[in-house]
């Protein structure tokens, strides 16, 4: 195919990291030769220095192109690919569509027992490894093409969610706007021939809107009084796949769950792993324990972090997969 629609983004070779130096990043941008504009803000002082975040929501270009190119982009350049967006903003707000697909593999395969899976033999359009490959743990990621271009976020993330359940993980695919970083070097292989179709394509979006559906809890963003124990299963769900990073803003979320009815061991729950990379059981007892220093924050700010807000919950959740479940029942 040589309609292939995806965006790269250009301003970054590999994974980004998001807490260098300047020094440290000047350099790389002066090897790589990528403009020096694409700081992003502050993330604090450490050491005497500002730390710095690269911001992957903007400088997007669309492409148009085939499957070699494609491989082009990310092996050879290392460019960050994503679907289609208005104005360069990678929101999925400003989603256009993409008829390629690209699922994570972290766990569960290697190269060698990928290829046991029938639905990879039967579609995958090619695989190459993400720099965190290793020869003791295989990191790769596998590209679908699609007969059709997608462009509802709804569906999207659908299909998205049914592809990565095909592949033995259980982690929910946020949206439609996620990217893929490249990988200069890395091994590969490419498929030509192998194309989705439109009858399964909507096989697995039909899929992918019940298990979304199953993990939606109806939520008043306006109500901001002690969530029910339903509604606390499903906050601690969403903030486990939600990475911070940020102390600040770790410690506020744990007060926030600690006065409104959660408990310690839902706050080590989601932040090992998920929220945080680099804290443990005692470091959330710690905080748990801690004064929270007049903290006013309200389950508004968890609602806020896990990526709510009532305009977008509106627009792409509720409403649009309802009439997406209605036309699947049948209704």
């Amino acid at each position: 195919m040589n309609n292939l629609l995806y965006s790269i983004n250009e301003k970054w070779i590999n994974k980004t990291t998001t807490r260098k130096n300047k020094a440290e990043y000047d350099k790389i941008f002066n090897d790589n030769k990528l403009n020096q504009e694409y700081y992003g803000t502050p993330l604090g002082t450490k050491d005497g220095q500002k730390h710095y975040m690269v911001n992957m929501g903007t400088g997007w270009l669309n492409q148009k192109t085939g499957i070699i190119e494609l491989f082009g982009n990310i092996i050879i350049n290392g460019y960050s690919v994503a679907g289609q967006f208005k104005d360069s903003h990678r929101v999925e707000e400003d989603f256009i569509g993409q008829n390629i697909v690209l699922i994570d593999i972290d766990d569960g395969y290697t190269l060698d027992t990928v290829k046991e899976n029938e639905f990879y033999n039967e579609f995958c359009a090619g695989w190459y490894t993400s720099p965190s490959h290793k020869k003791e743990a295989h990191r790769f990621r596998l590209i679908f093409i699609l007969e059709r271009t997608i462009t509802n976020a709804c569906d999207m993330r659908a299909l998205y969610t049914a592809l990565i359940k095909i592949f033995g993980s259980d982690r929910a695919c946020k949206d439609a706007a996620r990217l893929f970083y490249g990988h200069k070097d890395a091994e590969f292989e490419c498929f030509e021939d192998k194309v989705i179709d439109n009858e399964v394509i909507d096989m697995l979006i039909a899929d992918g809107v019940k298990r979304i559906s199953k993990t939606l809890v109806p939520v008043n963003l306006n109500d901001y009084s002690p969530p029910d124990d339903e509604t606390k299963a499903w906050v601690v769900e969403k903030l486990y796949e939600t990475f911070l990073g940020a102390y600040g803003q770790w410690s506020t979320i744990g007060w926030i769950m600690r006065d409104n009815g959660f408990t310690l061991a839902d706050f080590q729950q989601a932040t090992i792993g998920g929220m945080m990379n680099a804290k443990d059981a005692k470091d959330c007892e710690t905080v748990w324990n801690a004064r929270s220093g007049g903290n006013t924050a309200t389950m508004g700010t968890i609602y806020h972090y896990i990526g709510l807000r009532p305009q977008q919950e509106k627009k792409l959740i509720h409403n649009g997969y309802a009439d997406l479940l209605n036309s699947i029942n049948g209704e």
